[in-house]
């Protein structure tokens, strides 16, 4: 792996661009630590420079200080930052409120807004005029309803006046204000209007069009379409001004292309390369150059591809005037800066680069704990990010890289401008900085070159994603920005140079991604399958799990049945392929699996619970370890995608982990009562357990309920679902090689004969259950035949018609992901799925035309190609199921949309299928694959809607869209279901993080993945010890069980 030195060298860039890129991924997750140990000798060169550049920076914000008054919208952040609830909320409010279509959803959502925050601690507190007539408006429009008998004259009179006004007059009041706060960052609506207004003296702009991760193709030709009139616009300004003059555009390649991911390159260099090569070349022939901005981390690699094909395109070579972001919070930012170059000289060519610091910060570190990644794609502390920007200019000043990238330093920093300023070799080179910030700052600023403007274009619908950025990256109270306006912030600590600072601080606060659990557990590790070099390795080593011939017998005593009768098992996206081979077992090896899991619970119940613990963790060990086979092994027998298997595995390592650390938690508490009583609370398995699992999750549910059930103190008797027995006997193979007992853990391989029979076996303590609500009734009803004097426990988790609720005030753009997510994916074959979204009328229009254009993009496919959208179903019966009960809806003209499906796919394929649905009860029973109903309502019926919502009888899932928090609170608190969403799609309930389970038909509950999932496993005894002084020394006498009532079964 090359070193910061290395590339540094000048001999580096004797290599080819293709040898550059090794750098590039190499530096993906590199280590923190040692990573800006490499960086700071670049960051900061010696003390002749770090005191020069220290000095003009505290000049330069003295100046700044004393010579400038906050902006309106600038002094309201500083009153209203991101560190208070009220901030949260302006932000709320001028994104959700400029979008609201019906006057009363957005006076509901104003009132909500207004009324949480406690807007009387900011009354007085800015030197702002305006921002403390502000701060009186926002909490007098919250109806006061903090306010006690003794509040002043001046609040009964302002009071007063806010009842004289009509609700009407004050939202328009509100709206307007908002508008004034968003424009603050958005120079125009259109093109034309920006361009209209005045340019600040040796200023010019690069236009951005507002927008990003478009939805739809139909978006994405929107976007090209206002790209190119921008382009054109630009020119005709352009006309009769000098180079440094001149303004640019800056285009996100996510906007011009509804797939830009690196699962569906094929598509992006079929549809985005020419489409952006056509732009470019328009670009070029009206002389306006380009910028392509950064976004995140996960679509860097493809967006370098993406660059170095359209920059060695003939007609584009030569031009001089093609750029692209580089974000210095990432660490493969001087790598990617080497890259660059060693491509420009190969070329003979030279590449403007805007260095930026990175506006995805809190998005990255999410995703990359969300999936337990080993480390972070970029720095985790703001000083690193610092230090990483200035070794980054210290390479674009190097020699070997002059006249090969063209520096542009995107920055509102003081003390980065002033050491840039001191570190420049050369003049070449100029300072941006976003339009409505850093305006003061720059006005000081003592420089040759031309100061370029960062201007979002556009309509506030586009507004919130630059919106958001903007106010995290600057409103949060580390920001320069934020420090710089706040008087209370010492100079010294202002300018002090980021190598000392972060020499100064602590090591980073934040755990590693597999570490957010710790101490109690480690989080399973993850794959991130969008990026290559995490992709490739274990594409590689599950290559040799799809050339083999699997076998699949029951395990009883850990001996394999000898089968009479052979089941062949055929892959479900190809079934043309023969795969495996699966016997199942018949009565005797079922009767035989109950007797050695009878004979053998005392023992295992005997044993120590850190034992049983530990089995458990040395299994998540495993499983880790197995996971190429285990992936390739759920996406052969189950269908399902790549994501979707590794999210699998991850799941059933944290089952593992989680039930581990409550079981040691759980199993023993000892507390005194009074001086002379101490109580023990002691937990016991129950006996044996039958788990029976489904198919949809063949390994992280069996892994679960199997694991609960043995850290528990049972023994296990474990039936999977006929189609998924491959995957069962090689989880519980591993579990015995980890040290499960034998007998301890049986395996029976079977249909519904085989479920049935054992539980009708009078040994049973408990069934755990998941499926149809058909076979969870059937089991309910044959345990309540057991005679004895405790019947079995009966743990089920089954169907959901779950809901997704729309209210105006929604985000139509992230609902419009989530509903594909929650419908459609996994092919729709979730408990949790989404099955009916109900969505507020006066949007219904709207959002169905984004769902749609969304639908027409998913990929249909065998579930072994990466760019598969939507997998197989299980089986044919599955499918001849779905289509017999979609036969009336389609008969009855309810259907809106289906997705585009190949013709010529040889599985158990179905497209998914949008319906209308005019009444929730004319849907009665779950489908169970990718199809998805709309029900309409108006703002009035809400409360109906909520009650026949209840009255299906099924309670497992529903996610609510909002803004309005008091409407969710509403909602929630009526909804009869296991696990509310708020914001986000409902599926993909995270161990130990959303417990999941249902309520009426849907569950029997405790929730799976939470902390009283182990009580439905196990019964309590308590025991208590009176303790008697005799003499010197305490005799205590314990008392368990009798007729006393100390102990409790």
């Amino acid at each position: 792996m090359a070193t910061i030195d290395d590339i540094f060298a000048p001999q580096y860039l004797q290599q080819s661009p293709s040898a550059c890129w090794q750098a590039v991924d190499d530096y993906y997750l590199a280590p923190e630590a040692s990573l800006i140990s490499q960086l700071a000798p670049y960051a900061r060169a010696d003390d002749w420079e770090a005191d020069n550049s220290q000095h003009l920076a505290a000049t330069l914000v003295a100046k700044v200080r004393g010579q400038h008054h906050l902006p309106l919208t600038q002094a309201m952040m500083q009153e209203y930052n991101l560190s208070s609830q009220e901030g949260v909320l302006l932000m709320c409010i001028a994104e959700s409120l400029l979008r609201i279509p019906d006057q009363a959803s957005a006076q509901a959502l104003l009132q909500d807004k207004l009324s949480q925050a406690n807007w009387q601690q900011h009354i007085q507190q800015s030197d702002s005029l305006l921002v403390n007539a502000s701060t009186w408006g926002l909490m007098l429009t919250g109806k006061l309803v903090s306010f006690d008998q003794q509040s002043n004259s001046i609040t009964r009179i302002f009071k007063g006046l806010l009842h004289g006004l009509s609700a009407p007059v004050m939202l328009q009041l509100i709206r307007q204000a908002m508008k004034v706060m968003a424009q603050h960052y958005v120079l125009g609506s259109t093109i034309g209007q920006a361009l209209s207004k005045p340019v600040l003296p040796k200023h010019n702009y690069t236009f951005d069009m507002l927008g990003e991760a478009a939805l739809t193709n139909a978006v994405s030709l929107q976007y090209e379409h206002a790209y190119r009139a921008a382009i054109a616009a630009v020119a005709d300004a352009n006309k009769g001004l000098s180079v440094a003059q001149r303004h640019s555009i800056s285009v996100k390649l996510s906007a011009l292309y509804c797939r830009f991911d690196e699962l569906h390159t094929e598509q992006v260099m079929a549809n985005l390369q020419p489409r952006l090569l056509n732009l470019l070349q328009f670009a070029r022939a009206q002389n306006v150059a380009i910028t392509i901005d950064a976004e995140e981390a996960d679509r860097l690699a493809l967006t370098l591809t993406l660059f170095q094909s359209i920059y060695q395109e003939q007609s584009l070579q030569g031009w001089g005037q093609l750029g692209l972001a580089v974000q210095a919070y990432s660490k493969r930012a001087i790598p990617v800066l080497a890259w660059l170059a060693a491509l420009a000289k190969q070329q003979r060519d030279i590449i403007p680069v805007r260095l930026v610091k990175g506006a995805y910060w809190d998005s990255e570190i999410k995703h990359a704990q969300q999936l337990g990644l080993s480390g972070y794609p970029v720095f985790t502390q703001k000083t690193a990010t610092d230090i990483s920007y200035l070794a980054c200019a210290r390479y674009l000043f190097s020699e070997p890289v002059r006249d090969l990238l063209w520096p542009q330093f995107a920055t509102h920093n003081a003390q980065t401008v002033c050491a840039i300023q001191i570190m420049a070799s050369h003049h070449h080179y100029e300072f941006q900085r976003l339009h409505g910030m850093g305006e003061h700052l720059y006005q000081e600023v003592v420089t040759e070159q031309y100061t370029r403007i960062y201007a979002p274009i556009g309509e506030h619908q586009e507004l919130l994603p630059y919106l958001v950025r903007r106010l995290l990256e600057n409103g949060a109270n580390n920001s320069f920005v934020h420090k710089l306006s706040d008087p209370e912030c010492n100079i010294d600590d202002l300018i002090r140079h980021p190598v000392n600072a972060h020499q100064q601080q602590p090591a980073s606060p934040l755990p590693l991604p597999t570490q957010i659990f710790a101490p109690e557990r480690t989080n399973s590790a993850g794959v991130n399958y969008q990026v290559a070099t995490e992709r490739a390795p274990l594409l590689t080593a599950m290559a040799p799990y799809f050339q083999k011939q699997w076998i699949a017998r029951s395990l009883v005593q850990g001996q394999e049945h000898q089968p009479s009768a052979r089941h062949p098992r055929y892959c479900p996206y190809d079934t043309s392929l023969l795969w495996a081979e699966v016997s199942y077992a018949d009565e005797t090896q079922c009767q035989l699996a109950i007797q050695q899991a009878e004979q053998y619970w005392p023992h295992w119940h005997a044993q120590d619970i850190n034992t049983r613990a530990g089995l458990l963790n040395a299994l998540a060990d495993e499983l880790e370890q197995q996971m190429a086979k285990l992936v390739a092994l759920c996406q052969i027998e189950a269908g399902k995608t790549l994501a979707d298997a590794v999210n699998e595995v991850r799941e059933a390592v944290d089952f593992c982990r989680y039930y581990a650390s409550q079981a040691q938690q759980l199993w023993q508490t000892e507390y005194g009562v009074e001086p002379w009583q101490h109580l023990t609370f002691e937990r016991q398995g129950r006996g044996v357990f039958v788990c029976i699992c489904p198919w949809n999750f063949p390994l992280a549910i069996l892994v679960g309920q199997v694991c609960a059930a043995l850290v528990s103190g049972n023994c296990v008797v474990v039936k999977p679902a006929p189609q998924t027995c491959v995957i069962a006997y090689e989880a519980i193979t591993l579990m015995h090689k980890i040290g499960v007992p034998l007998g301890a853990l049986q395996l029976i391989l079977g249909d519904a004969a085989q479920g049935q029979w054992l539980c009708q076996q009078p040994e049973l303590a408990g069934v755990a259950f998941t499926g149809s609500l058909l076979s969870a009734k059937s089991i309910q009803q044959q345990l309540t035949q057991h005679i004895g004097a405790q019947p079995p426990q009966l743990i089920a988790e089954t169907a959901g018609i779950n809901c997704m609720i729309v209210d105006s005030t929604a985000h139509l753009e992230q609902v419009t992901a989530d509903v594909i997510s929650g419908a459609f994916y996994s092919a729709g074959q979730r408990c949790s799925a989404t099955r009916i979204l109900c969505v507020q009328e006066d949007i219904a229009a709207a959002l169905m035309v984004l769902i749609q254009g969304a639908m027409l993009e998913l990929n249909i496919g065998p579930a072994d190609q990466i760019s598969t959208d939507i997998g197989p179903l299980i089986d044919a019966a599955a499918l001849e199921k779905i289509q017999r009960q979609l036969t009336t809806f389609e008969q009855a003209g309810q259907l809106l949309f289906r997705t585009p499906m190949d013709a010529n796919l040889n599985g158990h394929f179905m497209a998914p299928s949008l319906f209308e649905l005019p009444t929730l009860q004319q849907l009665s029973e779950e489908i169970f694959g990718p199809v998805l109903f709309v029900h309409r309502f108006k703002k009035s019926q809400l409360d109906d809607l909520v009650s026949a919502i209840n009255d299906s009888g099924f309670g497992l899932t529903c996610a609510i869209h909002s803004r309005n928090q008091s409407l969710m609170n509403q909602l929630s608190s009526r909804l009869q279901v296991g696990n509310i969403y708020l914001n986000k799609a409902q599926t993909g309930a995270v161990v130990g993080v959303q417990p999941f389970g249902g309520k009426g038909l849907s569950g029997t509950g405790p929730k799976a993945g939470g902390p009283h999932y182990l009580t439905a496993f196990s019964q309590q005894y308590c025991s208590s010890a009176e303790l008697l002084t005799l003499g010197s020394a305490e005799q205590p006498m314990k008392e368990a069980g009798g007729s006393n009532g100390n102990t409790l079964a």
